[in-house]
């Protein structure tokens, strides 16, 4: 069999598709779907808690690990000073969207929605301390290495 007589048997035969479903957009003056939710309120309030406790042990260790001159003092402050301004942001943030959220709004708490389904209050809670825990881990594992080898 030819590749034309391939290609006249192609076009013969009509393409067996599925209809299209035409897109619908939403009306343009439809709130979205977390109008007047809590940035973060997804999340249990231990989760925050646990990640700031991390972040603070991890500046705590290098503090009394690496503070060991005026150098090391600068880079410290100077770190120390942008971890708690974004910090405070954040917390300013919340605090504000928080006064301002209507009270109407209900909230469904024991699931978490993110781009790629949605994660239990644990699950989401363990992906979000993972880091900062690490973080912290870490920091203790440099200044024990830097101390032992000083």
């Amino acid at each position: 069999m030819s590749v034309s007589s391939v290609r006249a048997i192609d076009h013969a035969m009509p393409a067996q598709t599925a209809p299209r479903a035409e897109p619908t957009d939403p009306p343009v003056d439809a709130p979205r779907s977390d109008y007047g939710a809590v940035p973060g309120a997804e999340l249990p309030a231990a989760a925050y808690w646990t990640m700031l406790a991390a972040y603070l042990w991890m500046f705590a260790t290098a503090w009394l690990v690496f503070a060991t001159g005026m150098e090391a003092d600068l880079v410290l402050t100077v770190a120390t000073v942008l971890a708690t301004i974004v910090l405070g942001l954040l917390l300013v943030i919340r605090r504000m969207t928080r006064a301002r959220a209507s009270t109407s709004s209900s909230a469904d708490t024991t699931r978490v929605e993110i781009a790629t389904g949605s994660l239990s209050e644990g699950e989401a809670y363990a992906q979000v301390a993972v880091i900062p825990l690490a973080l912290a881990l870490g920091a203790m594992g440099f200044g024990a290495a830097f101390l032992a080898s000083h």
